[in-house]
């Protein structure tokens, strides 16, 4: 019985570990589901959109940034070589505070929030 429930308590963990790199980023209504899913409140206008090109090597300040995106469950190197778009947004409570989502195959591959006083640099997580 205790076996049983053991295997159950990591059923449910499995799924209740989100695998964002796989949701969709295709649209705005879509990107703004996925913020809020994470608990974020954007400013639904997007401060920037901008294409970017995914490194074919990940070294570098891009080894440094797609560390960051690992500790949310994403992986550039899954993308070296795509084209993705940038959506930038401020925070609703910290106007200091820009949320990028990056999408490439209408798929949301990474995201970061930076904090433009402190120069930090943090990943998407459910935590934030």
């Amino acid at each position: 019985m205790l076996a049983l429930v053991i295997l159950a308590l990591i059923i449910l963990g499995q799924f209740s570990t989100l695998n964002y790199s796989l949701y969709d980023g295709s649209t705005h209504r879509k990107r703004m589901e996925y913020l809020s899913l994470v608990g974020l409140r954007v400013n639904e206008t997007a401060v920037a959109v901008k294409e970017t090109v995914i490194p074919q090597e990940i070294d570098g300040n891009a080894s440094k940034y797609n560390q960051i995106q690992q500790k949310a469950g994403f992986d550039l190197s899954k993308f070296c070589g795509k084209t993705a778009t940038v959506y930038s947004y401020t925070l609703n409570d910290n106007p200091h505070k820009v949320v990028s989502v990056v999408v490439a195959d209408g798929k949301i591959i990474a995201g970061d929030i930076t904090d433009y006083l402190s120069g930090t640099i943090a990943p998407i997580t459910k935590e934030n």
